[in-house]
């Protein structure tokens, strides 16, 4: 798994100009888009394909997946890059007829589908919430029986 001073993926769901949905990717894994609930993000409207992948993985790090139908921005290389103008970059990896480009953790964009946008960016991992747990006394146990 990644260093303790690694960064995670954020990502925002932004529809009709309001954060409907906003996660921090702890685990890197495949991330994809669209109406099916098995979706990573569901978002139930005609305009999204029932499943659209936005992030692979490899190696343990991500990569954007390009399409015809991603329209955005992207900084990289310390540039900022229209999404339909990355076919020709040299970082460009291609596998049959995908396109992919490997982020590091520099790397922020914003991917516009119809009228959602996906907002992504690396921040520092925050500490794991522990799971909350009842007291003792309301989990029963021995303290409940020693006061018998």
């Amino acid at each position: 798994m990644a260093k303790a001073d690694a960064k995670i993926l954020r990502i925002g769901i932004i529809q009709g100009g309001k954060i409907v949905e906003e996660r921090l990717m702890r685990r890197r894994e495949r991330i994809t888009i669209g109406q099916s609930p098995k979706n990573t993000f569901y978002v139930p409207i005609s305009q999204l394909p029932h499943q659209l992948p936005l992030f692979e993985v490899k190696n343990s790090e991500y990569l954007l997946v390009l399409n015809e139908n991603l329209r955005g921005r992207i900084s990289y290389d310390g540039q900022v890059h229209a999404l339909e103008s990355l076919s020709g970059h040299p970082n460009i990896i291609t596998k049959g007829d995908k396109q992919y480009l490997p982020l590091t953790d520099k790397n922020r964009g914003k991917i516009v589908l119809g009228n959602i946008a996906v907002l992504f960016q690396y921040v520092p991992a925050p500490p794991a919430v522990p799971k909350p747990q009842l007291p003792a006394a309301a989990r029963g146990g021995l303290s409940q029986t020693l006061m018998a």
